[in-house]
């Protein structure tokens, strides 16, 4: 507060005497002193900014004005952490000293030094100035204490103390209290900066101790601000990141850095929080995934945008892991092709979208009673020099291949012209129980894939077990010459099916546990998958061998069938063209026995004609028609037997059915088949009921035909369908085959129902939609 102009200036007339007007100097000397001791404590306040350094230099200020007196600055330890000489707070007291100047700076006794405790906690405690009383203290004569206030609450006290009397006036308190508003005010200022300066090494400590790599980047996409934690991620100091662009971190692909710039933009124009998830970046350490989430802060006046990588690589892979078993999975089970597959397992352990490995052999396993059981080069895959290898990761890094891409686009492997490689494996075989690869027995006992050193697959051998060994450990050296190699075991129901041998000859990576453990986890399933294929490639072979079998089964019955049939009218015309050509003169005879001649010449026409219809390729001449017009029109057809038979027509047409997409001629010697066959089962006469309808489920066109017949027993109507098989005294049988050929070419069935003195009953079911097989059969 401003001391001289707030005092009244006082007025004095013009007989004033030499005696006042010495005091009115007086008074303007003491004002003149108060506002130099303003002026100092205020440039002392300008130019010091440590608060410590500020009270004593403040203290010895106010002591020289007031030098026959002594100064104490008392300071509330609640509201101050400043590091003090002064003595520690009095019994009841939570004052501290922080500064002291004049006579009782090097001699305060005990009793001093709590009086002035005690009259600074009453100043403290009621934030009011307070006079010292002399009668309270023997050694001071005079003296007051004025309240540090600052924001309504009292910060410390300072007193002056004299042992004169009288030694102060109250524009001696007027100018003090001026003095520790200046003080308190600095005070204040020191308390908020070194509070924004414990809040920016907080800060600072926080944002170095995070466990997330963390960058702040402005507008324009400069790097402003990094923690310790990407600098150890990425392998680079500060200033190698600091002003440098954000493709420094992120690399420079079009794509990504034009989705990084535009999301910077967009979370520093709006504010709103943004995640880029799975974003790669390339460490010392190798590849590592990041998500990475921004926020938008306020620095001088700037928006800019944090960064926040949580590194998610870990996670990323055990993801990729299984989706990657998931899928190699999905390719074992899409052939069962023996070769195929074993390239399909060749090239999931290879491929960079799979495994990655450089190279890749499989042997499978062989039992021989002569030699034991004995492992067998199958198949390899992967580069045969460093040349290759480089040309091929050269042609695969410009594009970015899937595992089914990459099997789509090469060629199966060509046994002709096999690769030297190849020609190393196929050459290559392992006895299980050969001393000379004693881990061979160790991946198979433990059912896992490992890792092994070159010299643990194929140590030193003393001449015995070299002798024992020969030329295969030569063979195997010369393959196996990586440090490292990965060898898993095929198991198939707990039968070792092969081995598998991975290693990185050309790149020198080394086989990380990760790698072992993809490895284990597809072999698990290659072994049942090989196994499998091995399975079915014995199955075939039996197939083939069974199909054989029947076929030539099937062709000496229907030679046996057909001979028979085709033996008794070849027979009958044989003799009685014989008997003619002895007896020509005889023309009844003649007549008669040419007549015999040509139906039997008839009945072998109907046969052949029968045979040729069963061969006949099945192809359909589709039509939209009326079921129950072929009907009727079968009917017609078969009158003449009908009314030779004394059979009765009993006919149930539904003429609200639909027409169907048939061949008309195929349908209607079907139907054809089906009635005379019951007429010819009512030799006696009989009734024939034919009916049209839709089946129960709606799905089907039936046509039944049911005769009053005698019926067909049990062990026949097993065998109504069979070629050749007829309950007829005369008949091929072959028509109802024929008809269920009919049938099934649409896409229908047909179903018999008889009982013995029933008669029989036959459904034809005809589907209103033709499935797509028998569309395309007619585009042939």
């Amino acid at each position: 507060m401003p001391y001289s102009s707030d005092l009244p200036r006082p007025k004095f007339p013009a007989s004033t005497s030499v005696e006042n007007y010495h005091m009115l100097f007086l008074q303007e000397q003491h004002r003149a002193r108060h506002l130099s001791l303003v002026n100092e404590v205020q440039k002392c306040a300008l130019l010091v900014r440590d608060n410590a350094t500020f009270l004593h230099q403040a203290t010895r200020a106010i002591h020289s004005h007031f030098s026959e007196s002594s100064v104490s600055v008392l300071l509330c330890d609640t509201i101050t952490k400043l590091n003090f000489d002064g003595l520690p707070p009095q019994s009841g007291s939570n004052l501290i000293l922080a500064a002291q100047a004049g006579e009782k700076q090097n001699s305060a006794t005990h009793s001093d030094t709590r009086a002035d405790h005690l009259i600074a906690a009453r100043t403290v405690q009621t934030q009011r100035t307070q006079h010292l009383e002399p009668s309270e203290y023997s050694a001071l004569k005079s003296g007051f204490c004025v309240p540090i206030l600052a924001n309504g609450r009292a910060l410390g006290a300072i007193c002056l103390e004299s042992q004169s009397p009288d030694a102060f006036t109250v524009r001696d308190t007027a100018a003090l209290q001026t003095v520790t508003a200046i003080i308190a005010s600095h005070l204040e200022a020191g308390r908020m900066y070194d509070e924004m300066r414990e809040l920016g090494d907080f800060n600072k400590t926080l944002i170095e101790s995070m466990l997330h790599s963390l960058m702040a980047v402005d507008s324009n996409g400069v790097i402003t601000l990094v923690n310790a934690r990407l600098c150890q991620t990425l392998g680079l100091t500060r200033q190698e990141l600091i002003t440098q662009p954000i493709e420094r971190v992120f690399g420079s692909g079009r794509q990504r850095t034009a989705d990084l710039r535009h999301a910077i933009t967009d979370v520093a124009s709006t504010g709103t929080p943004y995640e880029l998830p799975e974003i790669p970046l390339d460490a010392p350490a190798g590849r590592q995934v990041f998500d990475v989430r921004m926020f938008r802060i306020y620095f001088r006046g700037e928006a800019q945008t944090i960064l926040l990588l949580i590194n998610v690589t870990r996670r990323w892979r055990m993801l990729r892991q299984m989706e990657l078993v998931n899928e190699i999975g999905r390719l074992f089970g899409a052939s069962l092709d023996i070769n195929k597959v074993l390239h399909t397992v060749l090239t999931c352990v290879t491929a960079g979208a799979g495994l990655g490995f450089n190279r890749a052999f499989l042997l499978l396993r062989e039992a021989d009673t002569t030699q034991g059981q004995t492992l067998r080069g199958t198949m390899a895959l992967g580069p045969s020099s460093h040349e290759e290898a480089a040309l091929i990761w050269r042609e695969m890094g410009n594009q970015e291949l899937t595992l089914e891409q990459i099997l789509e686009k090469s060629d199966s492997l060509d046994a002709q012209n096999p690769t030297p490689l190849q020609q190393q494996v196929l050459q290559l075989e392992l006895a299980l129980d050969n001393p000379c690869f004693p881990v061979l027995e160790t991946v198979i006992s433990q059912r896992r894939a490992l890792c092994i050193k070159r010299k643990e697959l194929i140590g030193a051998m003393d001449e015995t077990l070299e002798t024992t060994c020969g030329d295969q450990l030569e063979k195997a050296r010369s393959l196996f010459t990586a440090p490292e190699i990965a060898i898993a075991p095929l198991l198939a129901k707990d039968r070792v099916v092969g081995v598998i041998f991975a290693d990185n000859l050309y790149s020198g990576a080394p086989i990380e546990t990760d790698d072992i453990q993809l490895l284990d986890a597809l072999s698990q399933q290659a072994g049942l998958t090989i196994a499998n294929a091995l399975a079915y490639q014995a199955l075939q072979l039996a197939q083939r061998e069974l199909v054989g079998a029947e076929r030539l089964a099937a062709v000496g019955e229907m030679a046996a069938r057909v001979s028979h049939e085709i033996r008794n009218p070849l027979a009958t015309v044989g003799g009685f063209a014989r008997s003619i050509a002895k007896k020509p003169d005889n023309a009844d005879e003649v007549r008669r026995k040419s007549g015999i001649i040509v139906d039997e010449v008839e009945r072998l026409e109907d046969l052949l004609n029968d045979l040729l219809e069963m061969a006949k390729p099945r192809t359909l001449d589709l039509q939209s028609q009326s079921i129950n017009a072929i009907v009727e029109h079968a009917l017609l057809l078969a009158e003449s037997e009908i009314t030779a038979h004394l059979v009765q027509v009993e006919k149930t047409l539904d003429k609200t059915l639909p027409s169907i997409l048939c061949d008309r001629a195929r349908v209607l010697q079907a139907v054809l088949n089906i009635i005379r066959n019951g007429a010819q089962a009512m030799p006696d006469g009989g009734t024939l009921r034919v009916q049209t309808k839709r089946s129960e489920n709606g799905e089907y066109l039936q046509v039944i035909v049911q005769d009053s017949g005698m019926g067909i027993t049990g062990q026949a109507l097993k065998h109504v369908f069979d070629p050749f098989f007829s309950t007829k005294l005369k008949g091929s049988g072959l028509g109802l085959a024929i008809t269920r050929r009919i049938l099934r070419d649409h896409g229908g069935e047909i179903d018999v129902h008889s009982e013995p003195g029933q008669g029989t009953n036959f459904i034809l079911n005809w589907p209103w939609r033709l499935p797509e097989e028998a569309i395309a059969s007619t585009e042939k």
